[in-house]
């Protein structure tokens, strides 16, 4: 991590971070898995598996909102004339939102255990499969909320699916699972992300150089509380 790197992270989390959409999204974090964990629900055999499946995805949805104002922020002035401003603008946003989907799984995975131990292997694994591709969606929905809406559209649209009827995720499954050890489930996860930060990075790069709007304001209420360097 270089030093323009951290101090573009250190301005995103100042500038971008909202306490009150924090708690909204722990919040709904907390509702979708204690509706997992409650949920008597959990045989492979049951269509009501799919439903709690879904609702771990939309718990995560919330999550990346606590950063909303980096969509507003990088289309000011002061934003984009900032000496780490392309980092701001690129590799930190993805950075935060990859760490944060990390973080997620890590949590719903120890929560997960804590309620059922270790049967039932494929809750697991399936969870870990779902999870990743609703976050490298919600993600994406959030990282170019500005920018395109050739993205952002067949985001929102997937992770409502995902959540209501879970296709096209059902078409890769046989009796109502994916039938994954936690280990395959893990590469795929992995993979998945890798791939995802490499296009997200490659496409907040794209649009940075191709020109975000800017609105014609001065934020000098954040010029006085920042300092870069």
């Amino acid at each position: 991590m270089n030093k323009d790197f951290s101090k573009a992270l250190k301005v995103f989390l100042k500038t971008s971070f909202s306490i009150f959409l924090f708690v909204m999204a722990l919040f709904f974090m907390m509702v979708y898995i204690l509706g997992f964990m409650i949920d008597p629900q959990t045989n492979a055999d049951k269509k009501e598996y799919h439903s709690m499946l879904g609702a771990m995805v939309f718990g995560y949805y919330f999550m990346p909102y606590m950063f909303l104002k980096f969509s507003t922020n990088e289309r000011k002035k002061f934003f984009r004339t900032m000496t780490v401003s392309d980092k701001y603008m690129t590799s930190v946003p993805v950075f935060v939102f990859n760490v944060l989907a990390f973080a997620y799984i890590l949590i719903t995975m120890g929560i997960v255990f804590k309620r059922f131990g270790t049967d039932n292997e494929f809750i697991y694994s399936d969870m870990l499969i779902y999870i990743t591709t609703g976050a490298i969606l919600a993600n994406s929905s959030i990282l170019f909320l500005s920018r395109s809406l050739y993205i952002v559209v067949p985001s929102y649209i997937l992770i409502f699916v995902i959540f209501f009827s879970q296709y096209p995720l059902k078409f890769f499954m046989t009796d109502y699972t994916f039938g994954l050890s936690i280990g395959k489930a893990a590469v795929i996860s992995v993979s998945l992300f890798a791939a995802a930060y490499i296009i997200q990075l490659i496409g907040m790069k794209y649009t940075y150089k191709k020109g975000v709007k800017i609105i014609e304001t001065e934020p000098q209420n954040i010029v006085g509380n920042i300092k870069i360097g």
